[in-house]
């Protein structure tokens, strides 16, 4: 008797704390808040992302989705200077390129732009080979719904972003009924916002609510030989990392592939076209891993293999300079004054 009445003691805990978990994770909160929480200079811009979409309604005709190569390699301004110039009637760009790798994040910002606003194109940028790690982003902007309809196989980032959403959505709901004891913006300023454009193509110095006036451009280069040594001794990456034997290899990209499907998938049912954007590393001259699957998904665009062997627009063997950023803008502005729909 004793033994029934402690496990049944044990089975009304277990159902009481899976009932406070549910609850904490269905706590309501502003979403705009949410995505303005991110303060870390390489995701800091998740914030302007958001408002650029809600509360600016200067066009979208072109959305840059990508990693640090998209973030630093392209200068939307330019695209769309360079566009018009070549004749183009529907040129309006934004790169919403976000630092590190993951597909999760890239399909969550294109879902927010997707369902708001009606871009006639999306370049989503691909590089040697795909991650098979997640954004570290994307558990503090998704839904809690995202979250917990994740793919599980192979995504290490899982059970570690469920356990983070009760504490995350208790801290929102916090925020959102509190924000000025958090010292929180539930409401778009004017006078905050940096504008139609955000361009990493230039090294910016201040802070998400205090930009500098004249941001500088990033011109550092390296020279071939350094950039040679990079490109043939490649740090702890994405890539480095240890595999799966051969029968199980395929499993490391599926998370991945099922975010860049889902991505591909709704931009096709909002009537929206798709291109993908080969951005190797300096000297590369090789196809893409995933060659043939980004063929088969949409037409794909090549940086010419000119940009990838002149030093002078390199900032490191992975990222464009200032420079380069312009000069690789310019011609992506010509492509697009003959392409977008």
């Amino acid at each position: 008797m004793r033994s029934y009445r402690a496990l049944r003691s044990f089975a009304v805990m277990c159902a009481t704390a899976l009932a406070l978990l549910i609850v904490l994770c269905l706590l309501p909160h502003d979403r705009y808040l949410r995505f303005q929480g991110l303060t870390d200079p390489q995701v800091v811009k998740a914030g302007w992302v958001f408002e650029r979409i809600h509360f600016d309604k200067t066009p979208i005709d072109v959305v840059f989705i990508g990693t640090s190569h998209t973030v630093f390699g392209i200068d939307s301004a330019e695209v769309e200077r360079e566009c018009r110039a070549a004749g183009g009637r529907h040129c309006a760009s934004v790169n919403f390129g976000l630092q590190h790798l993951g597909r999760d994040l890239h399909w969550l910002i294109a879902r927010e732009v997707l369902e708001a606003r009606k871009p006639r194109l999306m370049v989503i940028e691909v590089q040697e080979n795909e991650p098979r790690a997640m954004h570290p982003a994307f558990p503090y902007l998704a839904n809690s719904d995202d979250l917990i309809a994740a793919p599980l196989i192979v995504n290490t980032a899982y059970f570690p972003n469920l356990a983070r959403l009760p504490l995350r959505q208790t801290s929102l709901w916090a925020h959102t009924a509190m924000p000025a004891l958090f010292g929180s913006r539930t409401v778009f300023d004017p006078a905050l916002y940096r504008g139609s454009h955000w361009d990493d193509t230039y090294a910016e110095i201040g802070s998400r609510d205090h930009p500098i006036a004249e941001p500088r451009p990033r011109t550092g280069i390296l020279s071939a030989k350094e950039l040679e040594f990079e490109r043939t001794h490649p740090g702890a990456t994405d890539g480095s990392l240890p595999h799966l034997p051969g029968p199980l290899h395929a499993l490391e990209y599926r998370a991945t592939l099922i975010y860049l499907d889902k991505l591909i998938e709704l931009a096709r049912s909002k009537g929206v076209q798709i291109r993908i954007l080969y951005m190797p590393s300096y000297g590369n001259t090789l196809p893409p891993d995933f060659s043939s699957y980004y063929q088969r998904s949409a037409p794909v665009w090549e940086m010419p293999q000119d940009f990838r062997f002149r030093p002078e627009l390199w900032l490191d063997v992975a990222h464009l300079n200032n420079a380069g950023a312009a000069e690789f803008s310019r011609w992506l502005g010509k492509k697009l004054a003959k392409e977008v729909p």
